[in-house]
């Protein structure tokens, strides 16, 4: 009985900790909404956003940052491996605010505007935090 406990215990995912600069503004931790979305975060940070990604190829591609009552706030796409496009949802014209995130290592995502670092992450779920990051944090 021990033994199943420790290794169910290491088999969880840690949290993933999401940087404003180098002050540190929070974390996103896995969590499960029903029994058939593939992956869903719950954000600790001012604004209390989840996410969640797709179960098919398709939906693999795109995280979605939603509002604490399920409104698509914004989303990120993967352009190429080791690159997210993050946007908001805007109804109407296309959103000319975007922001990147670069992986650097295999825990650590930076947050990009302009070309110039505006945050950073760390942890497993680099794309899915850097999202919850710059939409849904109150950034």
């Amino acid at each position: 009985m021990i033994a199943a406990c420790a290794v169910a215990a290491t088999s969880t995912k840690e949290p993933t900790a999401m940087y404003r600069g180098t002050t540190k503004v929070g974390v996103i931790t896995p969590a499960q909404i029903g029994q058939y979305r593939a992956e869903t975060w719950d954000a600790s940070c001012e604004g209390s956003p989840f996410v969640t990604r797709g179960r098919s190829a398709r939906e693999r591609a795109r995280i979605n940052v939603h509002h604490w009552d399920g409104h698509v706030d914004g989303y990120a796409l993967l352009e190429t491996s080791g690159r997210w496009r993050i946007r908001p949802m805007f109804y109407g014209d296309r959103p000319k605010v975007a922001w990147l995130a670069v992986r650097r290592s295999a825990t650590r995502w930076d947050v990009l505007r302009g070309g110039r670092k505006i945050g950073s992450t760390i942890g497993p779920d680099g794309p899915a935090a850097a999202a919850a990051l710059v939409i849904g944090c109150d950034f």
